[in-house]
């Protein structure tokens, strides 16, 4: 019963034990991506400017680490597709930003 049945050796059971966690690794560093960048620009009741504000000076270190983030994340699958804010802002010398209202 080879089909079913297969015995993996030592160093096989290993590198399948490593792809498995990577693949599980990648799916929630993407996961929990986009969970933090909908908390700061798709929160109900809240303005994403409320948001950046409530980081203050730390507000572009979210754009860094999410920068840095979706680099990763398409270096690993060249299928990823970035995300994108719903509208500009502009990174401070300070450090906090500031999101541009589209014109009506």
């Amino acid at each position: 019963m080879s089909i079913i049945e297969r015995n993996l050796t030592e160093i096989e059971q290993h590198k399948q034990n490593i792809t498995i966690k990577n693949q599980k690794l990648y799916k929630r560093i993407k996961n929990e991506h986009s969970k933090i960048f909908d908390m700061i620009w798709n929160t109900r009741d809240i303005t994403p400017q409320e948001v950046l504000d409530s980081f203050g000076t730390d507000a572009q270190d979210l754009f860094t680490f999410s920068s840095s983030i979706q680099t990763l994340l398409s270096q690993v699958d060249s299928n990823y597709v970035a995300l994108v804010p719903p509208m500009e802002y502009e990174i401070n010398e300070n450090g906090t930003v500031t999101v541009i209202e589209p014109e009506e």
